[in-house]
């Protein structure tokens, strides 16, 4: 969409077209074919190479040739991206897409400092493979980073700098506060399960009841927040990603 002159992120497009083909996939097509369509993805992803990417892109030619439901146009485009993949990446240094740790942990970081004026301690479980892009989390929460807004996937703004003064891994094994977060986010996240058994959501809604619904929490999950025109808006100037982009090399990155 980029390379055709369209702003994918603008007015937070990328966030609500996502929520459109979940909303697509998942109401008119079998739960199979999101599963398999994750797999395939997921298996090309971990190992990309000249013969992943082509047994990616058959799996979804088929797939979209054999659909006959309203959610078809979603897997065609996906199709058709991965027939386009090698135009605009290089297999070569493709390292995957799948890693969302540290976008989220910015749009996390900027979803609280929107609410907070305090800066911000961050501490994460050493186990986890947030900090794999570390350079770019250092280099976006350096102090002497640019006062400016950047626009967020959501269609939402954050302020630069992020305020956040450190970063520490511990061992969620001897740490009772990051045992607690981990459960707090399965019992958030098993409450938006829709697969729940009576007993299971009577327990949830008991959990609730007592003091989980206080709790306030930020989330991906699909809405149903959708586009207001397809395609979106011309591309004007950088888009968001070109905007951060510059926001990193600006600080040394």
């Amino acid at each position: 969409m980029t390379d055709s002159g369209y702003d994918f992120y603008g007015e937070g497009f990328c966030w609500k077209y996502t929520s459109y083909i979940y909303y697509g996939l998942t109401k008119f097509d079998s739960p199979e074919v999101m599963s398999a369509i994750l797999a395939f993805y997921m298996e090309f992803s971990r190992e990309p190479s000249e013969a992943s990417l082509s047994k990616l892109q058959f799996r979804l030619d088929t797939m979209a040739n054999s659909l006959d439901s309203q959610g078809k146009i979603f897997v065609e485009q996906m199709a058709l991206g991965a027939r386009l993949f090698e135009r605009f990446n290089n297999l070569e240094t493709f390292k995957s897409s799948n890693n969302l740790y540290t976008s989220v942990m910015l749009t996390l970081v900027a979803h609280w400092r929107q609410k907070h004026p305090e800066d911000f301690a961050v501490v994460h479980d050493a186990s986890s493979t947030f900090l794999r892009d570390r350079e770019v989390w250092e280099a976006a929460t350096k102090s002497d980073a640019p006062k400016t807004a950047i626009p967020m996937g959501d269609g939402s703004f954050a302020e630069y700098p992020m305020r956040v003064v450190s970063t520490t891994a511990l061992d969620s094994r001897g740490n009772s506060s990051i045992q607690f977060c981990d459960i707090l986010a399965g019992l958030t996240a098993r409450h938006f399960d829709p697969g729940l058994t009576p007993d299971e959501r009577n327990f949830l809604n008991a959990m609730i009841d007592e003091g989980l619904c206080h709790t306030s929490c930020n989330r991906i999950v699909p809405g149903t927040d959708f586009p207001v025109r397809i395609p979106p808006r011309k591309l004007t100037g950088p888009d968001a990603v070109d905007q951060f982009s510059a926001l990193i090399r600006g600080v040394g990155l």
